[in-house]
C-alpha cells in the first residue's frame, strides 16, 4: 500500500479535476470517516445542524432515491447548457458531470443491492436509469452536450453493471421479457462487447427457457434486419 502524499502534493492535481469529479472523491472520502469527525470537517461549510432537520430524506429506500433522481433530471435539474464555440465544443459542463456522477452511484447501489438478492428493487434502480439514458438519446432536456447529443458520452462500468442487471432481470422476468430485454439494453449500451454480454446474460439466466428466448431474441433480430436490407 502507497503511503500518504503530503497534501501539498496532491492539492494540485485535485486543482485541475472538475466540480463532479471533486463531489465523486468528497463523496467516497465521506464514507470513509468516522461519525465523530464528520463536524470536524464540514461542519465549517456545510449547516450539519439544519440539514439534521431533513435528515429524513436520507431514509429514504434506495428505490425512492432512485425516484426522485429520476424525477429531478425529467424536470430539467441538471441541465445545464452554455454558449457553444469552437474553443469550448468538447467541453462537459458542470451538470453533466454531476448527473453522470449520481447515476455512477446509483448504478453501483443496484449493483450492491443485486448481489445481496434484493432483485425486484436493484431492477427497479435500473430501469429508471435506463429510461433516462434512452431519453438522453431521444435528446429530453435532461443533460447538455456541445458537440453529440448521446448517453455513450457519459461512462459507465457496464462490465459491472450489466451482470448484475441480467441477474436481477432473470430472477424476476418471464422468458419473453428477458429474452428482448437482454438484447435491446447490449444493443443500446454495449454493442461493442456485445458477444461478451450475450454470454453473461446466459450465464446468469434462471431457466432455460430464459437462455432460449435469448438465443430467439438474436434470431429475431437478425430476420429483421435482413428483411430490412431487402426493401
Amino acid at each position: 500500500m502507497t503511503s500518504k502524499l503530503d497534501w501539498d502534493v496532491v492539492r494540485p492535481e485535485l486543482r485541475k479535476m472538475s466540480k463532479g469529479e471533486l463531489l465523486s472523491i468528497l463523496g467516497r472520502a465521506y464514507a470513509l470517516i468516522a461519525d465523530e469527525q464528520v463536524h470536524h470537517v464540514l461542519g465549517r461549510w456545510v449547516p450539519l445542524d439544519r440539514l439534521a432537520e431533513s435528515a429524513r430524506v436520507a431514509e429514504r429506500t434506495l428505490v425512492g432515491k432512485a425516484e426522485q433522481f429520476h424525477e429531478d433530471s425529467l424536470r430539467g435539474l441538471y441541465y445545464d447548457a452554455f454558449d457553444v464555440n469552437s474553443k469550448n465544443c468538447t467541453d462537459i459542463s458542470e451538470g453533466t458531470e454531476t448527473w453522470g456522477d449520481e447515476a455512477r452511484i446509483f448504478f453501483d447501489r443496484a449493483v450492491e443491492a443485486s448481489e445481496r438478492g434484493e432483485h425486484e428493487e436493484a431492477r427497479v434502480v435500473f430501469e429508471l436509469l435506463w429510461d433516462l439514458f434512452a431519453r438522453i438519446d431521444a435528446i429530453e432536456r435532461i443533460v447538455f452536450f456541445a458537440d453529440e447529443h448521446a448517453s455513450w458520452q457519459i461512462w459507465m462500468d457496464y462490465r459491472k453493471v450489466l451482470p448484475a442487471y441480467f441477474a436481477s432481470l432473470a430472477a424476476t422476468a418471464d422468458a419473453a421479457t428477458f429474452g428482448p430485454r437482454i438484447l435491446h439494453i447490449i444493443e443500446r449500451h454495449d454493442r461493442g462487447q456485445r458477444d461478451k454480454g450475450l454470454a453473461e446474460a446466459r450465464a446468469v439466466a434462471a431457466t432455460d427457457e430464459q437462455r432460449q428466448a435469448v438465443n430467439d431474441a438474436i434470431t429475431h433480430e437478425r430476420e429483421r434486419r435482413l428483411a430490412r436490407r431487402r426493401r
